[in-house]
């Protein structure tokens, strides 16, 4: 079983209608079996990068550096504690906080798409697949549960890194 963190909107679990959760979903269907998808709750956990925004009155707010710094620890405590194989991140900000939080992190291989690029960066201990946000990706139809293709090869590549680490963890 993957142990898995997405960086995301904590909404409705599939909810396609919304860019966050449209494509943690697609994301995930591609990552996981989608043959039993009842699994899925024991597979991976959402979170935000920024704790805080709620707390705005406008979930379209923009985060502040301010409100990242705060929610860092957060954060890398939530991450030590369900301690994933792959943490998966939408947009700028969130990767960054992941590069930052764990430093031994090194970039594996970088996918790019039309105007987009996707980053798969990993360590003795975890897989990050960086992604951008699903609302600013053209060609990526999280609503019909459609990748682009270089976000396919981003999260296949993903797959078989976390397999690996799998199996060095295991041995």
């Amino acid at each position: 079983m993957i142990r898995l963190a997405v960086s995301a909107s904590s909404n409705a679990l599939i909810e396609r209608s919304n860019a966050h959760m449209g494509g943690v979903a697609t994301i995930l269907s591609n990552l996981v079996d989608d043959k039993a998808p009842e699994i899925h709750v024991h597979q991976y956990a959402l979170t935000n990068a920024v704790k805080c925004v709620w707390y705005t009155g406008n979930m379209s707010s923009t985060s502040t550096p301010e409100m990242m710094r705060n929610c860092a620890s957060h954060l890398r405590a939530e991450l030590d504690l369900l301690q994933p194989h792959l943490v998966v991140t939408q947009g700028v900000h969130p990767r960054q906080t992941l590069l930052d939080l764990f430093p031994e992190l090194y970039e594996a291989a970088i996918f790019v798409g039309s105007r987009r690029k996707a980053q798969v960066f990993t360590s003795h201990r975890l897989v990050v697949l960086a992604t951008p946000h699903p609302a600013r990706c053209p060609g990526f139809l999280y609503k019909v549960n459609l990748l682009p293709n270089f976000l396919k090869a981003t999260v296949a590549l993903s797959r078989d890194e976390v397999r690996c680490l799998q199996r060095e963890v295991a041995g």
